[in-house]
């Protein structure tokens, strides 16, 4: 009757429910690992918790775990606009990962970046979205540096400088035109 623990088998609902209450488990490295292993699980739940711990943690690894995990999983809206906010985190690491994320989306995502770096960012946020922005973005991105007087500043010239190199590099249109506009000179 008594039937031995390692022969039974758990089954996908039970595990699951089991790392929900591993999230928030007082031993850092059990919750870590809890956030980790969500990553597997395809319930809506699962990027609800992860979305909801990239907002509302304060612990920067779990945040970051969270960030991670939310890679493996079909990327939508509702997860986008979590992940946006984090470009503006004090934590670099958090930045670095949810730009990493953010990068997936491409060209599509410029738009609401854009937006987003004309807010009032602190400089370390700024930086992280121009760079993010010579990621993903094309020419209508180097002409929105040009046209906005937010990229004016000499603090952010490099940042832009280096994301419109990025762009170029990606583009050869750009890239042959950069080379004929140097012959006229």
């Amino acid at each position: 009757m008594n039937k031995n623990l390692s022969e039974h088998d758990y089954s996908e609902e039970e595990l699951f429910e089991f790392l929900i209450k591993q999230v928030n488990d007082k031993r850092e490295d059990f919750s870590i690992f809890a956030i980790r292993e969500l990553k597997h699980f395809n319930f809506p739940k699962s990027i609800e918790l992860l979305v909801e711990i990239v907002n509302k943690e304060s612990n920067i690894r779990k945040k970051e775990e969270a960030i991670k995990s939310l890679k493996v999983k079909q990327q939508n809206r509702f997860i986008k606009q979590a992940i946006l906010q984090q470009i503006s985190s004090s934590a670099e690491r958090v930045r670095s990962e949810a730009a990493e994320l953010l990068k997936e989306y491409g060209e599509s995502l410029a738009p609401e970046l854009q937006n987003l770096t004309l807010e009032d960012l602190p400089k370390f946020a700024l930086s992280k979205g121009i760079w993010l922005l010579g990621q993903i973005g094309d020419s209508s991105t180097i002409e929105f540096f040009n046209s906005n007087k937010v990229f004016s500043k000499k603090e952010m010239q490099e940042s832009i400088e280096d994301a419109v190199i990025s762009i170029k590099s990606r583009n050869v249109k750009l890239l042959l035109d950069d080379i004929k506009k140097k012959e006229k000179k």
